[in-house]
């Protein structure tokens, strides 16, 4: 009670300092309903709804207040109905930002949310540096251990989209324990080609936690290119229920990707994952103005699988839309890559956009893999900005 007191206290001072700058805040709400939640987060829950407030206010052109809280039903891994995901407040200069409160930092190489400061530094001849510290973020305040896990950053980096390098250092807490990393990342063109390397290093483990280099050429219409990845990810960032790690060994790869038009794009690749048992797989995309086919073909845990996935959208009028997507066997995990894994899935949706501020969409999902089980849902979300 006294946490929700504060908060209303905060956003009342905001609010009348907001008037007496004249500055005009941006406000997004977010409504969400879905039943039945079959094996998700708890097997007795059958409807989990939430409200999502997203709060952002230019107070003068120093100040900038950034929220981002949420209310709704309770389960095992969110046992309050009052969660916090972001609130702070950015100081800006010429060249610098200091923000306090609850923060987020993303990058390819981590993301994190955390309670504490972070200080930005940008200059022109030196590069971008960041300097982070604090505690690792409780979404719903149910763990009064919080302290117990600092998280700390320190990041540089300098260049542009061509030519950038940066090197990251972080401690966070990952697997039940707190881990130290350090990470690099660089970008390089030169005569038509572009290499991109990005390495973590998990140093509390001596073991590497993420690793993706590739290099593409451009033939015209056409983008080659050959890489390889590697890595170390927590279940929960893909399926919020599962609180442990995965390690997805060194895959190589080559893809084509053709661009024909703006209507039509193609894209074409080839893996090899260098495990114990080893697993070669393909698979093929084709989008064309609506529609969307994936065609893969591989082998899981010794058998070879057959799948891909179907999917299409309209604008029936100027105000509706709609969607539906098929998958069998080919399960999106990380990024852009998809998985020969036994599964099937399907997930509909309409939508209503009465104005540009205003949409409402009605949707339904059904998933059966070794991470689901089983789960099928539909649901309604709105969405409003202010």
């Amino acid at each position: 009670m006294k946490l929700r007191r504060l908060l209303v206290f905060f956003f009342t001072i905001v609010w009348f300092i907001g008037i007496l700058f004249a500055t005009k805040p941006e406000i997004s709400i977010i409504t969400s309903a879905a039943t039945p939640r079959i094996h998700l987060w708890s097997a007795d829950e059958t409807t989990h709804w939430l409200t999502l407030v997203n709060y952002n206010h230019e107070i003068g052109s120093r100040l900038q207040i950034n929220s981002s809280f949420e209310y709704g039903s309770e389960h095992e891994y969110l046992r309050n109905p009052f969660r916090v995901y972001l609130l702070d407040a950015k100081f800006k200069l010429k060249n610098q930002n200091l923000s306090f409160g609850r923060l987020s930092y993303w990058s390819g190489l981590v993301n994190l949310r955390f309670d504490g400061v972070n200080y930005n530094y940008k200059n022109q001849s030196l590069g971008n540096l960041t300097v982070a510290s604090g505690f690792d973020a409780v979404y719903d305040f149910s763990d009064t251990t919080w302290t117990d896990f600092p998280v700390v950053l320190l990041a540089w980096s300098k260049g542009s989209s061509d030519k950038k390098v940066g090197i990251t250092y972080w401690q966070e807490y990952f697997d039940k324990d707190v881990h130290t990393f350090s990470g690099g990342q660089w970008t390089l063109a030169f005569f038509g080609i572009r290499y991109t390397q990005q390495f973590a290093y998990d140093l509390t483990e001596s073991r590497i936690q993420s690793f993706r280099s590739h290099i593409t050429k451009r033939l015209g219409k056409h983008y080659l290119t050959l890489g390889a990845r590697q890595r170390r990810f927590m279940v929960k960032e893909v399926f919020q229920w599962i609180d442990k790690p995965i390690n997805m060994p060194v895959s190589v790869y080559l893809s084509m990707k053709t661009i024909s038009s703006k209507e039509l794009m193609i894209l074409s690749q080839i893996s090899h994952r260098l495990s114990t048992n080893g697993t070669t797989y393909a698979h093929s995309t084709i989008m064309f103005k609506n529609y969307s086919c994936t065609a893969l073909y591989g082998n899981y845990r010794g058998n070879t699988l057959l799948g891909g996935q179907l999917g299409y959208q309209k604008k029936l009028t100027s105000t509706l839309k709609c969607g539906v997507k098929l998958e069998l066997n080919a399960l999106n995990m990380a990024d852009d890559v998809i998985e020969p894994i036994q599964s099937k899935g399907s997930y509909g949706w309409i939508g209503w956009s009465p104005k540009e501020s205003i949409s409402l969409r009605l949707f339904y999902r059904y998933a059966s893999n070794e991470y689901y089980t089983v789960d099928g849902r539909g649901g309604l979300t709105i969405h409003v900005a202010l």
